[in-house]
């Protein structure tokens, strides 16, 4: 199905984005991995 794949795409896309979000605030407010 490509649909399906086309939405894991998405949701892998936005899960690395919140990850790397997650890292600008830890590394800014001076908090570990």
């Amino acid at each position: 199905m490509r649909v399906t794949t086309f939405f894991y795409i998405i949701i892998a896309n936005n899960a690395l984005r919140v990850h790397e979000k997650i890292r600008y605030v830890g590394a800014v407010t001076g908090t570990p991995d």
